[in-house]
């Protein structure tokens, strides 16, 4: 036996124009209640129109610009009601945090110490220098004093020396040719006893001292010439040597004490910033604890965009409750710029594209809102069992800039996917099917079968692509002829 074909509906709800094709029942338009099985319930004229398909979903309505409020760690002091409107700046939650207090008491006096040190080492810095310049300016008097020692001896001291050993040298030479030739005169005059013979002997006796100071004046020279002056200059010599290392030696401990001294206050300057940074942190976290909202809205708890509230005891924030750090405790979003947001099973999905035309109807407001596709998930969100929940789909709502708003309203949302025009229609309940063939009945043809192709269909018409012309009645059958 074949019977009406029962359409597919699925939870895809399909508008058609039900205009599209005129009702001519046995009595007029309708169904006839009262006949009996084999009877004519109804005629149908099919006639070209234009075939709407649709995807109908539930929907949820979200702003498209959320601003998402992040807690600090702490307990909740107060917090505002959700629902409430609030204007940029107003206070929205307050946290305590007894624990933070204390870390920025402790971060304070350590920031006063690192302060003292990085002062001290600067200090200690400053007087290394006073102590550098010092050793330095003697380094250079010791230089200067050992090349005028050895500049003053060998142009003034030394010269000087020799040529007075030298002079001596001479005139003991002369002393000593001088007494040789008075004593060399001695024996004739003691032989004419002009002389006694103690003036003889006085005379060789001056005779043999001149010849010893003649000696011992040249043995002088000679021992500061050969001994005395080349040692006294390489003494000398060797002090202002050793006064240009000492000064040498000396920059370089100099460079390196300072180097050190000042690593040394980059160190405790960088602990101090450090310390003063991390003070500044603690009072920022502190000013934190007080949250205010960055805009105009209206305060939803939790993260609207994922519809996950943040959960304590009874799903609300609430003075005493715990709040842990950059979680999200509450959104205001834009009710100005808000989308339908609906999960389009996987079966349609392949049929949404950005541009579609839809219509939205929003439960508690009295009006139906234009609108478009705007956007598709590329990923199925997933329900609280794992399962697939579907596709998210965005749809625009044109004129709620001024409707009464608000984020999670429930909407209905119907999507057009397809628009056939001009083509033939008529109505489901029309069309049988038999051993997969489909077909329909015209009247004046005694409930003969009249095999037809169709086309795309909604869930009321579907079209008819052949076996069937314009201007003929189809019948409707309580029980098919001959089934």
């Amino acid at each position: 036996m074949s019977r009406p074909i029962p359409w597919p509906r699925a939870h895809v709800a399909m508008a058609a124009m039900a205009a599209i094709a005129a009702c001519v029942s046995i009595s007029g338009c309708g169904t006839d209640e009262a006949a009996e099985h084999g009877r004519v319930l109804a005629r149908y004229e099919a006639r070209r129109g234009e075939l709407v398909i649709t995807v109908s979903e539930a929907a949820t309505l979200r702003s498209r610009e959320m601003i998402f409020i992040k807690g600090q760690q702490g307990k909740i002091a107060w917090v505002i009601p959700e629902g409430s409107t609030v204007k940029a700046g107003d206070k929205v939650l307050e946290v305590t945090n007894d624990e933070l207090v204390k870390q920025l008491d402790d971060g304070r006096l350590a920031a006063e110490k690192a302060q003292r040190e990085a002062e001290a080492a600067v200090s200690d810095l400053k007087l290394l220098e006073l102590e550098n310049a010092k050793i330095l300016d003697d380094d250079q008097r010791a230089i200067s004093a050992s090349r005028l020692n050895l500049e003053q001896y060998r142009e003034g001291k030394s010269p000087l020396r020799e040529e007075e050993l030298k002079l001596l040298a001479e005139r003991a030479e002369i002393d000593a040719k001088d007494a040789q030739e008075k004593y060399d005169l001695m024996p004739d005059l003691y032989a004419r006893s002009f002389i006694t013979r103690t003036d003889l002997r006085t005379a060789e006796l001056n005779t043999r001292t001149a010849a010893q100071q003649l000696k011992k004046a040249r043995r002088e020279y000679e021992i500061f010439t050969t001994y005395e002056n080349p040692l006294e200059l390489s003494k000398l010599e060797a002090e202002a040597s050793a006064a240009l290392v000492k000064a040498e030696r000396s920059k370089q401990m100099i460079a390196t004490q300072l180097a050190e001294k000042q690593a040394a206050v980059r160190i405790k300057a960088h602990e101090r910033d450090r310390q003063v940074q991390a003070v500044a942190a603690l009072e920022k976290r502190i000013v934190d604890l007080v949250i205010t909202a960055p805009k105009d809205g209206m305060v939803v708890y939790g993260n609207a965009a994922q519809r996950q509230y943040w959960q304590q005891d009874d799903g609300r924030l609430e003075p005493g409750a715990d709040i842990h750090q950059n979680s999200i405790v509450m959104t205001i979003p834009n009710l100005s710029d808000m989308v339908a947001v609906a999960n389009v099973n996987q079966l349609h999905v392949g049929q949404m594209t950005i541009g579609l035309p839809a219509t939205s109807t929003v439960e508690g407001i009295d009006a139906v809102f234009t609108g478009e596709v705007v956007k598709v998930s590329t990923t199925a969100s997933q329900n609280w069992t794992g399962e697939s929940g579907g596709y998210a789909t965005e749809i625009s709502l044109v004129g709620g800039a001024d409707a009464a708003f608000r984020s999670g309203m429930s909407a209905k949302v119907e999507i057009v996917v397809k628009r056939l025009p001009d083509v033939l229609l008529i109505p489901i309940d029309a069309i049988y099917q038999r051993d997969g063939q489909s077909h329909c009945y015209v009247q004046g043809e005694a409930g003969a079968r009249r095999a037809i192709v169709l086309g795309d269909s909604n869930d009321s018409h579907a079209v008819v692509t052949s076996g069937l012309q314009p201007g003929e009645t189809v019948e409707v059958y309580a029980v098919e002829p001959g089934g």
